[in-house]
């Protein structure tokens, strides 16, 4: 713990170094008066040049004083989902597709009129997107941006104005080519954010033509007092310009997202909306009877007239995965650029301290060997690279308090944290059987909170990096372990299952684990995880490899769709009994004793193939797993210590159930296939909810 605090302190430290050094936050606004806040890299006389000519430039509409009126088609989706925490995948809400046209008739005199519309609903929602949100920024948002009309970010100004200098201050870092619609061209890239970053302003990189010194690409996000809505945790905007007819800059993709943290408790429970749109055509010479009233207008046909468009670019709105998936590596992009900007400093609109719970469960939940347990933790945001969370919890059967400590840091590729635990529960698993809310009610109602627990001390440091298309952690982990006792008593008197032993004692472990994304394919989105825990150092010796393909569906509107869950996993060494492999009844091959096999070699498979039948009531599962196990003398003594044997060959089940309101409630039947398998009932919560609950 006294180490998990210095790594705090020094954090801290370096931080401050790092902007004293940068020299951001001195001059205007809330900052010292009298005290500049330049440093010799910022606005030298180079890079006000460039910004000044680039200011001069925007006079003129799209930096060209000969553009005449035109007009411009576009089309795009805004998706509106739920983050569910950032290991966990996105659940998409809801989708639309727009068409629009802009008619452009002079700086002061624009038209958009919104064309085309339809979408399509993966879960209830009354979401009602603000009209900025569906159509372009005109003139690459003029002197002010405003995002959401105004409602999450008010008239900032904007960095290339007339005013510019007296509220930001400039960096030019590169002079380098990009492309757009397969042509190159250079452009200067300057670093912009404002003078004081107490100051409400954009925060990021412009890129300018080296020759016209229009605007080629704007890649920005905000500084925290800029938010009008507290609940907004960011907004970041990627504007991207195309090179026309060898004169002129005008708009060719737009990306704005707008995402929002729930205020409870800091869960990791967000939504997120995400608006691209791309220009598909220009007219030069449009009808000349169209008459705009000064200013920037937008209207939209009637419903009737919008479901009738016929003239979609794609088809259906089904490739939004991967859409989803750009648009978050893009956006991602934008926002590490603009925390280097920013000198790492914290760029959220939340408060930089507040309430934080990484699950429900870790609110209130019942457990075997706890009883009933309550907790709250603190979330502080150091920087915008570095926020360190503590939380701690009281089990009132077993009397121990439970805490945990970590620190955690992102600098741009390369994440990871620094933390301590003490009585952290675990599961000696190692394939998890339910969520958090589903193991705190079976554990009150059956006596079965389906984990095997033991406790665990311990420190740890983890590295996560981007690695072959996902992300890859990298591990060095020092823990005891401590055996668990049944201490909760479930209502009316049921007989709880025991809790098994385990071998206590102390382990250096080497951990590593990937999660790559494979792609869309049967109605569901596809992913293969692994992860491998070597221990050479402690009082065992010993490895455990674990390797899993998922497929989970992409939407509960789909007309079928599958999902599977398979995971093979294999030990050596001389294996302790919580690192046993136990598979057998739910979340593994259910019909069958729960956990009833184990071995130091094991796999499963389960799958299920729904139908909609009454959207989005209804959907009707059919549902297989089969399950082997194998015990030899790597964990002959382990298995003996929790009362396992192999699984005798392979064991299978067949079974059925219906998936009620949008696929967020399962009520499944299922059969072991053999002369003592039983039928098993289970109710259970839509897998992507597990790690919030």
């Amino acid at each position: 713990m006294f180490a998990v605090a210095l790594a705090g302190h020094l954090l801290v430290a370096e931080l401050s170094a790092q902007e004293v050094a940068l020299g951001w936050g001195e001059a205007v606004g809330a900052c010292e008066p009298g005290r500049s806040g330049f440093t010799p890299t910022w606005n030298d006389a180079r890079t006000r040049s460039v910004v000044e000519s680039a200011i001069e430039a925007r006079q003129q509409p799209y930096a060209e004083p000969s553009l005449g009126p035109f007009r411009a088609e576009a089309q795009g989706h805004v998706f509106f989902y739920a983050d569910l925490g950032d290991e966990s995948p996105r659940w998409l809400i809801r989708s639309d597709q727009v068409a629009l046209e802009l008619d452009w008739l002079g700086r002061g005199r624009a038209l958009q009129t919104i064309v085309g519309r339809r979408h399509t609903t993966s879960f209830p929602t009354g979401i009602r997107y603000h009209m900025d949100h569906l159509v372009l920024a005109v003139d690459n948002y003029g002197d002010r941006i405003s995002v959401g009309e105004g409602d999450e970010v008010k008239e900032v100004p904007h960095p290339m104005t007339a005013h510019g200098f007296e509220f930001y201050e400039y960096r030019l870092t590169d002079s380098l080519g990009i492309k757009v619609k397969e042509q190159v061209t250079h452009v200067y890239r300057v670093q912009v954010r404002p003078r004081c970053p107490e100051d409400p302003g954009v925060v990021g990189t412009v890129d300018v033509d080296r020759d016209t010194k229009a605007l080629a690409r704007l890649s920005l996000t905000f500084t925290p007092s800029t938010y009008v809505d507290p609940d907004v945790e960011y907004v970041t905007l990627l504007v991207e310009n195309q090179w026309m007819n060898q004169r002129m800059w005008l708009p060719y993709e737009q990306r704005t997202e707008v995402r929002r943290r729930t205020k409870y408790f800091d869960l990791p429970l967000g939504g997120t909306i995400v608006a691209n749109l791309r220009v598909l055509e220009y007219d030069f010479s449009p009808p000349g009877d169209r008459e705009v009233q000064p200013g920037d207008h937008i209207v939209t046909l009637p419903k009737r007239d919008l479901e009738r468009f016929a003239g979609w670019e794609s088809g259906a709105i089904d490739g939004m995965p991967r859409d989803m998936r750009e648009d978050s590596i893009r956006l991602a992009a934008v926002r590490h650029q603009a925390l280097a900007v920013a000198a790492r400093r914290y760029l959220g609109g939340n408060s930089r301290v507040r309430p934080f719970l990484s699950t429900v469960s870790d609110g209130v939940r019942f457990r075997r060997a706890e009883g009933l347990v309550m907790g709250l933790g603190m979330r502080a945001e150091l920087s915008g690279a570095q926020n360190v969370v503590a939380w701690a919890a009281f089990p009132f059967e077993r009397l121990e308090p439970e805490a945990e400590v970590r620190i955690a840091f992102d600098d741009v590729r390369v994440r990871g944290s620094v933390g301590a635990y003490y009585n952290r529960l675990k599961d000696i698993g190692p394939f998890r059987a339910s969520s958090g809310l589903v193991s705190s009610i079976g554990a009150a109602v059956r006596g079965d909170d389906f984990l095997d627990s033991y406790f665990a001390d311990g420190v740890e440091l983890i590295i996560d990096l981007p690695l072959w298309g996902g992300r890859t952690q990298l591990g060095l982990n020092f823990e005891e372990h401590k055996e668990a006792a049944l201490l909760g008593s479930p209502i009316g008197g049921v007989v709880a299952r025991p809790v098994r032993p385990i071998e206590e004692g102390k382990e250096l472990a080497v951990t590593l684990s990937t999660e790559q994304f494979l792609g869309s394919g049967l109605g569901s989105v596809w992913r293969a995880r692994a992860r491998s825990r070597l221990v050479a150092i402690g009082d065992f010796g010993y490895s455990r490899w674990v390797f899993g393909i998922h497929a989970a569906p992409g939407g509960p509107e789909a007309p079928w769709t599958f999902e599977m869950d398979a995971e093979t996993a294999l030990t050596t060494g001389v294996l302790p009994p919580q690192q046993t492999l136990l598979i057998g009844g739910r979340g593994t091959v259910p019909g069958w004793p729960f956990r009833g096999w184990g071995g130091d070699k094991a796999l499963y498979l389960r799958a299920a193939i729904s139908q909609k039948t009454r959207f989005p009531w209804v959907r009707l599962r059919l549902l297989g797993a089969t399950g082997w196990s194998d015990l030899s003398s790597v964990g002959q003594t382990a298995g003996a210590v929790v009362s396992v044997g192999d699984s005798n060959g392979f064991r299978s089940s067949l079974g059925g159930g219906v998936a009620l309101f949008y696929d967020l409630v399962r009520i499944d039947a299922m059969r072991g296939l053999g002369e003592f398998g039983e039928w098993e009932w289970m109710i259970s919560l839509n897998n992507a909810f597990r790690k919030v609950l």
